[in-house]
């Protein structure tokens, strides 16, 4: 009886010396040897193939007017061409020469209120270990996440003991010398090391350090990008809109129909952080970035959404010569376009059709924000965004935004000046916000009195440490010379008895001053240690 139509698939044949089996559904069934016997082990099973999780999400191309809508929300009606050319040609860079290895850099005018907020977001992510090296020179950007390094004992890091170790605080061997103190430290490899045991008298190169951290920084950047993303989700939603935007093509280009624009759709933040990483961060390292970030934003909270977070539902997020709205900037740090930057909300007149709201910050960011603007008494600024939850804030100069922060989080636990000047009155209620209540750094609470610091001068030393970045780079077209290059300057501020005034103009020499009185009342600030010397522009 033929093989197919045996009852017994494993039965013997005539001659006793092959067996019949079944070999994968769907396939001919055929006579195969006796190595197939009980006495053989039978060979393994092909694994079956999956669909990766790895495989790249399918990009798919805006049509027209899905293209025209959010190009209305970006720009508006009127859209300048080189306003658009600028953001255009912004990507995410980070410091080559000089500043600190996290710094970004700002080639073009327009997107530095975006910079910032990505800037502050990246200060959290590598904030422990500005404590040792504000500048991160040598971390090891992807092991920062991981906080269980632990030390072998006595062993010594060879590299530390020639006095180059690129690892600096995440390195897991010791950056002593030994219990006794002696100079011949047994290092990491023992007997084995070629430079016996001694320390080397040469530095730490950073060139070296920058060219192997260059690559795990943008991970880095992902993860801060992936970070501001999820804050903008809408409530009761996950899934994700990325964007490329893609060069103009022939034609004007000012016409929304002359670019090809692709969108993402991810459905987890794991996701989001895999796409922007892939291929060593090349979706966030080529031009355009910025803009193609913007445009995430929006597309992840909806433009629905973004319209009913704003007072005007036609504001648009980039403005004149290419700055960034309150609106945007609101967007960046809180996930919501909200127009305002005090409290809560703000509802003048009675419930009905003449009622105004303006609606301000909810709840403490994680990163806070100061303005120039209320130095000049033109607006007032929140407690929300004067105590965030990391001791990092952007600081919104009259055309330009810097960063400044601070690597303890002491300062940011300094009680805030006098409730707001601003009071209800009749026909005119302002909404509740929570404080503060734990520092996400120490996790102490402020909610009460035993957590706060009644001024600066309670401060260890009397004194607190901040420090300001500023991107921005500039050079002469013809020559290619630097005119200006990104810069990062230190202050210290303690207590003062002088009287607290207003900055007299946005030229004003104690605009920045004035600016952090604004958050830490009655203070003198000294630039580089000396109070004569000048302070970082706002400009």
């Amino acid at each position: 009886m033929p093989a197919y139509q045996s009852t017994n698939w494993h039965g013997r044949n005539n001659n006793n010396h092959y067996w019949s089996s079944w070999h994968g559904y769907g396939h001919e069934r055929r006579w195969t040897p006796d190595y197939y016997r009980d006495d053989h082990v039978p060979p393994p099973k092909k694994p079956r193939i999956e669909k990766s999780e790895d495989v790249m999400p399918i990009e798919k191309q805006m049509c027209a007017e899905e293209l025209a809508a959010l190009r209305k929300i970006l720009f508006g009606e009127m859209l300048e061409e080189n306003d658009l050319e600028r953001w255009e040609q912004q990507s995410f860079e980070f410091c080559k020469d000089k500043g600190p290895v996290w710094g970004l850099t700002q080639r073009h005018g327009g997107p530095c209120g975006v910079l910032a907020s990505v800037q502050g977001f990246i200060l959290r992510e590598v904030f422990s270990e500005l404590k040792h090296d504000v500048c991160c020179r040598g971390v090891e950007f992807s092991s920062i996440s991981n906080s269980s390094h632990m030390r072998d004992g006595p062993l010594a890091c060879c590299f530390w003991l020639r006095g180059r170790c690129p690892y600096g605080s995440r390195c897991k061997y010791a950056h002593v010398s030994d219990a006794n103190g002696t100079e011949n430290s047994a290092c990491q490899y023992g007997a084995r090391c070629r430079y016996g045991h001694h320390p080397a008298q040469d530095r730490f190169d950073e060139k070296d350090a920058r060219k192997s951290s260059k690559g795990d920084v943008f991970t880095v950047l992902a993860r801060a990008l992936t970070a501001m993303l999820k804050n903008a989700l809408p409530e009761g939603t996950s899934t994700f809109w990325l964007v490329k935007w893609g060069p103009a093509q022939e034609g004007s280009r000012t016409d929304s129909a002359s670019r090809l624009v692709h969108t993402v759709s991810l459905s987890s933040a794991d996701q989001v952080l895999s796409w922007l990483t892939a291929e060593g961060g090349k979706q966030i390292r080529q031009p355009g970035a910025v803009l193609s970030f913007v445009a995430s934003l929006l597309l992840t909270r909806t433009l629905t959404t973004v319209q009913n977070d704003m007072d005007d539902p036609g504001q648009h997020m980039i403005t004149t010569f290419g700055h960034c709205s309150q609106e945007l900037m609101n967007l960046c740090l809180t996930g919501k376009a909200t127009s305002n930057v005090h409290d809560g909300n703000i509802t003048i007149g009675e419930d009905g059709e003449d009622c105004i709201i303006l609606k301000g910050i909810e709840q403490p960011p994680t990163i806070g924000y100061l303005s120039a603007f209320e130095a000049l008494n033109q607006l007032e600024v929140g407690r929300c965004y004067k105590q965030p939850k990391w001791p990092i804030w952007v600081i919104g100069g009259p055309m330009h935004y810097t960063i400044c922060f601070s690597p303890d989080c002491t300062l940011n636990h300094v009680q805030l000046p006098d409730e707001s000047k601003v009071s209800g009155g009749d026909g005119v209620k302002r909404s509740k916000v929570a404080a503060l209540e734990n520092c996400e750094v120490c996790g102490v609470c402020l909610a009460g009195s035993k957590g706060t610091l009644p001024s600066v001068s309670q401060l260890q030393n009397g004194y607190g440490t901040l420090y300001h970045f500023n991107g921005l780079e500039q050079k002469v077209a013809e020559t290619g010379q630097a005119i200006r290059c990104p810069e990062l300057r230190k202050c210290y501020v303690s207590a003062s008895n002088s009287a607290c005034t207003l900055a007299s103009s946005d030229e004003d020499p104690e605009l920045f001053q004035v600016l952090l009185r604004s958050r830490w009342h009655s203070v003198d600030v000294s630039w580089d240690g000396d109070k004569n010397t000048k302070p970082p522009r706002l400009n």
